[in-house]
């Protein structure tokens, strides 16, 4: 009896490590890029997530996915703030060769220009 309670908490365990695995690279990638842009902390503070993601499968999974996401993305903006201007331009030509131009509307990153940019680093130093 002891063993099936187990068995099953091992699988809530394992989802959690996934969505913390998951959501922590996504944060991390998107703060990288607003930290390597010096990013303005209102448009990096759009990003943190404010409310726990729903998840009806694994209710604990939303809280797990928001700490991890937020913890990340800060961590990430503090390492791409870090980086150098030499650092930087190499960043932008890499993710630049990954896809061709970011588009932005009006010359300044919007939101869709970080969710791009963060999806080419992932591609390229993460996944």
């Amino acid at each position: 009896m002891i063993g099936e309670f187990v068995a099953i908490g091992m699988g809530y365990y394992e989802a959690a490590e996934i969505i913390a695995e998951q959501a922590s690279v996504r944060g991390y990638s998107y703060g990288v890029v607003m930290g390597a842009m010096r990013e303005q902390a209102s448009m990096t503070k759009s990003f943190i997530m404010q409310h726990a993601p729903r998840n009806d499968f694994f209710p604990a999974g939303g809280k797990v996915e928001q700490d991890h996401f937020n913890a990340a993305l800060l961590r990430g903006y503090a390492e791409g703030r870090e980086l150098s201007s030499d650092q930087t331009a190499v960043l932008w030509d890499e993710l630049i060769r990954a896809g061709g131009t970011i588009f932005t509307p009006d010359g300044k990153p919007d939101r869709n220009f970080y969710i791009d940019a963060a999806a080419r680093f992932r591609s390229l130093h993460i996944l």
